[in-house]
């Protein structure tokens, strides 16, 4: 009878797949005209402390083209202004939740769309949030 040994060696294969399609910018979309229009009224929107209507206009931009010319990065972190902003007014645990992780999330894509920017940290609120 004959004896064979197998050697299994356990590996790990760790495959991280950052599916950012959201370092699109205008001249990679069709409708450019529109997300830069929608980015001007959500930026003066903003301005004027008008977050409902900002975040409208801010959704578009962000869902089509957040990098806008690839130089820019305020969609991002304009983005984390309006949801940091629904995270201390929100009383619900799980909304509070969902915010706190979409401005994490905001974060982490503008740090992958622009490497070489210097990105504001994570409000310590958020950072700290127990779920």
């Amino acid at each position: 009878m004959r004896i064979s040994k197998i050697i299994i060696i356990p590996s790990l294969i760790i495959c991280t797949t950052f599916t950012y399609a959201q370092c699109t910018t205008l001249d990679q979309i069709s409708n450019s005209n529109e997300v830069e229009e929608a980015c001007v009224l959500y930026r003066d929107h903003l301005k004027n402390n008008n977050t409902g209507k900002a975040l409208s206009y801010w959704t578009r931009v962000y869902n089509h083209a957040p990098a806008l010319n690839g130089s820019v990065n305020h969609v991002y972190s304009d983005g984390r202004i309006l949801y940091t902003q629904k995270f201390n007014e929100s009383k619900k645990r799980k909304e509070k939740r969902k915010y706190a992780e979409f401005v994490v999330q905001l974060y982490e894509e503008e740090k992958f769309c622009f490497p070489e920017r210097e990105v504001v940290p994570i409000p310590n609120e958020i950072v700290n949030y127990k779920y």
